[in-house]
């Protein structure tokens, strides 16, 4: 370490221009962006490779290199370090598992840039200092392979023309002869130091980045790659990896120099994470709404039902919380409210809060999706209140309505469960029990459903600290999820109410034999509510687009066939059906005009709707 008590150390962070990435913005990171002089976008407050003695044109070449380039000739530090948007050293002493996958090979896999992380990881400067105090030279640390770095750039031809890095070899002999046993050394090894991340001395940066650009510069004069793709573009860059090990290599056998490897952390989604605000302002109704990509197509025809109820005098704000969703089904959804001027919909990650938390999913009919209904109020942390509803639901009524029933002292409102009733009643054995002992509710049938629920955001996170449900979704291996643990938390502060605001409908035998089952009041409520329900909810399976004879079915479509996704609804659709009709004809030969009865159901004969159908159909029962 440098004399000084506090040496400049700077942490070079390479960012891209066309992604808003999450970032360190404290001492020892500097985050610059990557090939700058392409950025279009005037409004930026980060450094770029682009000022000064410069390489910035390189990008797309020489990757990271040109922020290291940069900082070698316009920057003085007594250390210097290179890491990435999504890659950064591991500044603790303590090993933790590696991934094995392709794009995150050798590093340990994080989900999300979090101040927890910062914190494990001592992503810090005093973290940094540390370990200088001990080391010249922090590198990260090689990936043990099952082929030699030669072998595995022989095998890579996407990315590399051997000749090319044949002749980086033939320039470092020709420049540097006495480092030939180094690199014959590491090109035979099983070895692999991969990414460009490392913190050096300022005397070793200064040599090393010499060394580097003197092979690199004059690798570009010896090659062409005027005809090169997007990935094999990248030659300079990707052997610099290669030129960065064998670097490594030589260091580690000077006596002189302190050198350390360390863990590499790949962060799986580096987006930047942003604060959620009430797009239109305090007198806004809320709807916020969890699923994940595969259930697009099912929210769009919820969000149709909801447009055909809403009052134009009020402003809705919709937030869908995912971290799957693709850009291509945001502007899809986006477009279906262009024409609406009192409706924005807003699509948030959730996710980054649940970072580090285990979340418990034994069952490959759910997802982790479930558990962030569970931290709504603090995801929206500057709302005071939200409704929440389900994506397989169909809206009859303005949900105005619902959101501005009174809460009073209560935290959520919500409808009773009319099945769980009949779980209790014996047609689950055992749930009175779980529901005494395990979930311990004052009364075991004040069990609600949590698929359109209401939640006083602001007086929740006054009864609960966030730490404090993380805690318990770490913990928890309930039945039912999120569902058993919201009652659990809300035990007693739960206002129910008219089951119309939440009918959930008869998708099978056995949730008609549970209504039957529950206590007399709740069976005469629910079929009450059947008459006139302001929102019907497909909670149990099968689904409407899986079955011809669903309860409500014809609700579902009637909005479905109005939907930008009815195409792919449809072939969904048949796609259940004809593998029923595949399994149903090994048992009756008149499979076909099964199927005929259910397009004749669905389909007017002659559409193109039905031939598209046909055919999918025939493909698949041919088999």
């Amino acid at each position: 370490m440098s004399e000084k008590t506090n040496p400049d150390i700077k942490i070079f962070v390479s960012n891209r221009i066309d992604l808003a990435s999450e970032t360190i913005n404290e001492a020892p990171y500097v985050n610059v962006r990557c090939g700058a002089v392409f950025d279009s976008n005037t409004d930026h407050k980060m450094l770029g490779d682009n000022t000064g003695d410069n390489i910035s044109e390189k990008r797309m070449s020489f990757c990271e290199l040109t922020v290291q380039y940069w900082a070698w000739k316009n920057i003085d530090a007594d250390y210097y370090g290179l890491c990435h948007y999504r890659r950064y050293l591991s500044f603790d002493s303590q090993l933790h598992e590696v991934a094995v996958s392709e794009h995150d090979n050798g590093c340990v896999n994080i989900d999300y840039l979090t101040d927890n992380v910062r914190d494990k990881y001592k992503l810090n400067y005093d973290g940094v200092k540390d370990m200088l105090d001990k080391y010249d030279v922090i590198a990260c640390a090689p990936i043990d392979y099952d082929k030699t770095n030669l072998e595995a750039m022989k095998n890579s031809p996407d990315y590399h023309n051997m000749d090319d890095v044949y002749e980086a070899i033939k320039i470092i002999h020709e420049k540097y002869p006495d480092m030939d046993e180094i690199v014959s050394e590491y090109m035979n090894s099983k070895k692999i130091r991969l990414y460009n991340c490392w913190v050096m001395r300022k005397d070793i940066f200064l040599q090393y980045s010499q060394w580097l650009f003197s092979i690199l510069f004059e690798l570009e004069k010896r090659i062409d790659m005027s005809k090169y793709g997007i990935q094999k573009y990248r030659t300079p860059g990707t052997i610099g990896e290669r030129l960065f090990g064998i670097y490594c290599l030589y260091l580690s056998k000077q006596k002189e120099v302190r050198f350390k490897d360390q863990q590499l952390l790949f962060i799986e989604h580096p987006e930047k994470i942003n604060s959620l605000k009430p797009y239109w302002g305090e007198n806004q109704i809320t709807i916020a709404s969890n699923f994940n990509n595969n259930y697009v197509h099912t929210f769009s025809v919820s969000l149709l039902s909801f447009l055909n109820c809403i009052n134009t005098k009020n402003k809705y704000e919709i937030i869908i919380l995912s971290e799957d969703i693709t850009s291509d089904n945001q502007k899809v959804l986006s477009d279906m409210i262009v024409n609406y001027d009192n409706v924005h919909l807003t699509f948030y990650n959730p996710f980054p809060i649940l970072s580090g938390v285990k979340l418990f999913v034994d069952n490959s009919v759910y997802s982790k999706d479930l558990y962030v209904r569970v931290i709504i109020p603090f995801v929206l942390h500057n709302y005071n209140k939200t409704l929440v509803i389900d994506a397989d639901t169909i809206i009859k009524k303005d949900l105005a309505d619902l959101y501005n029933i009174p809460m009073n002292n209560y935290l959520m409102a919500a409808v009773r469960d009319v099945v769980y009733g009949g779980y209790l009643n014996g047609v689950v054995p055992g749930t009175m029990d779980y529901t005494q002992n395990v979930l311990k509710l004052n009364d075991p049938y004040d069990y609600c459903n949590t698929g359109v629920i209401v939640l006083d955001c602001e007086r929740i996170r006054q009864t609960y600290h966030l730490d404090d449900i993380l805690f318990k979704i770490n913990k928890q291996r309930y039945r039912i999820y999120e569902q058993d643990m919201l009652n659990v938390l809300f035990n007693g502060k739960i206002l129910f109410l008219n089951p119309r605001w939440n009918l959930f409908t008869y998708t099978n035998p056995s949730i008609k034999q549970c209504v039957e089952m529950a206590p007399l009041n709740e069976y005469n409520d629910y079929q009450e509510a059947r008459k006139e329900p302001y929102i019907i909810h497909f909670a149990a399976h099968p689904k409407p687009w899986c079955t011809t004879n669903g309860d409500y079915s014809t609700e579902f479509w009637k909005f479905a066939r109005l939907s930008p996704y009815y195409e792919e609804i449809l072939g969904q659709f048949s796609w259940n059906i004809s593998n029923g009709l595949y399994e149903y004809r090994k048992h009756n030969k008149s499979h076909i005009e099964s199927f005929r009865k259910i397009a004749d159901k669905f389909l007017p004969k002659g559409s193109r709707r039905r031939e598209f159908v046909k055919k999918i159909y025939y493909g698949i029962v041919k088999h």
